[in-house]
Parts: C-alpha cells; structure tokens; sequence
C-alpha cells in the first residue's frame, strides 16, 4: 500500500502543488482539493477496513482509528513535510512512513480521549 501512494504522490506532485497553492483564493480550486482529499481519505479508510478485519493492528484500534493512523502517515501533507519541506528523497520517506505507520498501527496503548476536527474528508 505504502509504495502504491508513494507512487502516485510522487506521479502526480504537480498537480497537487498547483492545486494547493489555487486552494486558497480560487474557490473551485477548493472544491477540487476538498474532493481530491475526500477521495484520499475514503481509498484509506477501505485499506483500514482491510487491515482491522484481517487482524493485522493492535486489538484497541477500530476502522476510523486506523484511517485517522494513516492519514498521518501517509496523507499528502506526510509527503509534502519531507520530501518538499526537508528536500528527502521518496525513497527515503516512503522507508520512514512505513516505519511510523507500523509502530502506529501496533502501538499496544489505547489512545485517550482524542478530538476529532472536522477537516473537509474527515469522519463525522
């Protein structure tokens, strides 16, 4: 899963920056990235559901738990923090996500109480 992200984060990266840096003052800019992210975050939440009937996640995490694990890991702004922020390379950040995205999603303490924001994609 994480190579398959990578490689389409990695694909489309233009389309992603031209579209971020619209989002702010083009308002069907916005509607395109609040889509784009809805889509991201539903094709995460599935791999979650995958991963949680399979057993493969500490007992305590639900589905949205997992989905929330990895957006963290892998949502776009995951990638955009090293690769663009701190120059790695997808090599590189694909070997780390991976790395927190297994500690994360085998991490034997239940979380405490966690306040979800309600981000466009974000479960209700």
């Amino acid at each position: 899963m994480a190579h398959t992200v990578r490689t389409n984060t990695e694909r489309f990266a233009p389309s992603i920056d031209l579209l971020l840096s619209s989002a702010a003052s083009d308002e069907k800019a916005r509607e395109v990235w609040d889509y784009v992210i809805a889509q991201y975050r539903q094709a995460l939440r599935g791999a979650a559901q995958h991963l949680v009937a399979i057993g493969a996640v500490a007992p305590h995490l639900d589905i949205d738990a997992v989905a929330d694990r990895l957006w963290l890991c892998f949502g776009l702004r995951a990638w955009r923090a090293l690769v663009v922020d701190c120059h790695w390379s997808y090599d590189a950040a694909e070997r780390l996500l991976i790395r927190q995205a297994i500690t994360l999603l085998e991490d034997p303490e239940p979380p405490r109480d966690v306040d979800t924001a309600q981000a466009p994609g974000a479960r209700p």
